[in-house]
C-alpha cells in the first residue's frame, strides 16, 4: 500500500528530530530565529551568526526582506538557503555542508555568497560572521593582529569539553568561476583609509555568561563607538563625510579572555567567502574545493530522493511540474531546517487553576512534583533543560511551544 504524501513528509520531519546519539546530527542551523545561525545540540557551547547591513540578523518582519527560504536541506548533509534583500539590492545564498569524521560530531563548511539583484545599481554590502562561546572552554585568535585589519585567512582555535579541540577559519573563496571580491576604493576620503580598504576587520570581546544571544548589540556598539571617533575628524561641512563603508568598520581589537569574535568583510559587487569549522579529531583540513564539489552533490542527492518520495501525480500538468517541485522542496526543507535547539529555564505554574474554580474556604488538594515535594502555587522558574523542537515561524514564533486548551 502506498502511503499518502503527508505521512511521508512526517517521516522526513521525524528524521531531523530522531537519532539523538547520531553524531552527524550534532550540528545544524539550530538557531532558526536567525537568518543563518549554526550551533551544536549542546548546552552552553559554540554559536555562530551572520549579520549584514543594515542590520540584518534575526528574522524580523520589519526588515522587509522579499524572501528567505531553504531551497534544499538534509539534516545529515546540509543545505542551501536563498535570501532576497531588495532594500540592499543583494541576493545572498548561504550554503552549509557537513563533513563527517572524528569523535566529536565532525566538521562543517559554510559559504556565504552574494550578487546584485539589479545589476544597473550599486550593491555594497558589509557582512559580519561571529562566533560566540559559552560555558567551559575558550577561543583564541591565531591570526596576528593588525590595527588596519587582516589580509588573507582569519583563524581561531578553541576547545570545549564536548567538542574537544577545533579550528575555525574564514577565507575569501576566490577561484575560477567564482566572484572576485572587491572593495569600494574610490569613494569620498578613500585616501584617508587606504591601509584598511579591502581587509578583513575584527573584534574580540569578553561576554558575560548567557549573553551570546545578544551578540548583535555588542558588535553594533563596537561599530558605533569607532564611527564616532572617526567622524570627530570630519567636522568641515565643505569637506563632507567619508563613505559609510570606511566609517562603519570593526576596530581590529581582540581583548584578553574574549569569547565573542566577529569578522567583518566589506564588498562592492558580487562576493563570496567560506567559513570552516575543523574538529581536531577528524584530522582533515577543509578547503573551498570541498564546498565546490559537495554542495552540487548534496542538491543532486536531495532532488533525486525527493522525487522518489514525492512523485508527481500522474494527472498533473507537465508544464507546472517544475514549479510544484520547487515549492514542495522549499516547504519540506524549511520544515526541517526550522528545527531549533534551545537550552534554559522555563516559567511554569504547576498548580494553576481559574479563579472561579477556587474556594477560599475549601481545603485544596496538595500537588506534588516528581520528587514528592509539595508544589507551591504561582509561577516558578524550572531548572535549565534542553529542547529540540520544530518552530511554527522563524520570525513570529521561533521557539518551542505548548498548547493548553481546557475545553478539550
Amino acid at each position: 500500500m502506498k502511503l499518502p504524501s503527508q505521512l511521508a513528509l512526517l517521516g522526513l520531519a521525524q528524521l531531523a528530530l530522531s537519532a539523538g546519539n547520531d553524531k552527524i546530527l550534532l550540528w545544524g542551523p539550530y538557531r532558526p530565529n536567525l537568518y543563518f545561525g549554526l550551533r551544536p545540540r549542546i548546552p552552553n557551547s559554540l554559536m555562530t551568526g551572520l549579520m549584514w547591513f543594515g542590520t540584518r540578523h534575526a528574522c524580523e518582519q520589519g526588515d522587509e526582506l522579499d524572501s528567505y527560504t531553504w531551497t534544499e536541506y538534509d539534516p545529515r548533509q546540509g543545505g542551501v538557503q536563498v535570501i532576497h534583500d531588495s532594500s540592499n539590492n543583494v541576493k545572498i545564498t548561504t550554503e552549509f555542508l557537513k563533513v563527517p569524521g572524528g569523535d566529536h560530531g565532525g566538521s562543517w563548511a559554510a559559504r556565504v555568497k552574494g550578487e546584485p539583484m539589479k545589476h544597473n545599481i550599486p550593491c555594497r554590502i558589509s557582512t559580519i560572521f561571529y562566533f560566540g562561546l559559552e560555558g567551559l572552554g575558550g577561543l583564541e585568535m591565531e591570526t596576528d593582529e593588525d590595527e588596519n585589519g587582516i589580509q588573507g585567512e582569519f583563524k581561531l582555535s578553541g576547545t570545549t569539553p564536548e567538542l574537544d579541540d577545533f579550528v575555525i577559519r574564514v577565507v575569501d573563496a576566490n577561484h575560477i568561476g567564482g566572484p572576485n571580491n572587491t572593495a569600494l576604493k574610490n569613494a569620498p576620503h578613500a585616501s584617508d583609509f587606504q591601509g584598511r580598504i579591502g581587509r578583513t576587520h575584527f573584534i574580540g570581546q569578553p561576554i558575560a555568561t548567557g549573553g551570546i544571544w545578544q551578540a548583535k548589540d555588542s558588535i553594533l556598539n563596537a561599530l558605533i563607538t569607532r564611527a564616532r571617533e572617526i567622524l570627530n575628524s570630519y567636522q568641515d561641512p565643505e569637506a563632507g563625510l567619508p563613505d559609510p563603508s570606511y566609517v562603519l568598520q570593526l576596530p581590529n581589537e581582540a581583548y584578553s579572555g574574549s569569547n565573542l569574535f566577529a569578522v567583518q568583510k566589506i564588498f562592492d559587487g558580487p562576493f563570496q567567502f567560506d567559513v570552516f569549522f575543523e574538529s581536531e579529531s577528524s584530522k582533515q583540513k577543509l578547503s573551498s574545493t570541498i564546498v565546490d564539489q559537495g554542495i552540487p552533490a548534496l542538491v543532486d542527492n536531495y532532488t533525486r530522493r525527493f522525487r522518489s518520495v514525492f512523485p508527481y501525480p500522474s494527472d498533473y500538468d507537465k508544464e507546472r511540474e517544475e514549479s510544484l517541485e520547487v515549492f514542495s522542496k522549499a516547504i519540506t526543507s524549511n520544515l526541517i531546517a526550522g528545527v531549533g535547539y534551545f537550552y534554559g529555564t522555563s516559567i511554569v505554574n504547576r498548580k494553576f487553576s481559574f479563579e472561579w474554580d477556587e474556594d477560599e474556604d475549601a481545603v485544596q488538594s496538595i500537588i506534588r512534583d516528581e520528587e514528592g515535594d509539595e508544589v507551591q502555587p504561582g509561577a516558578r522558574l524550572t531548572d535549565p533543560k534542553a529542547l529540540l523542537t520544530a518552530t511554527p515561524s522563524r520570525s513570529f514564533f521561533p521557539r518551542g511551544f505548548y498548547w493548553y486548551n481546557p475545553g478539550l
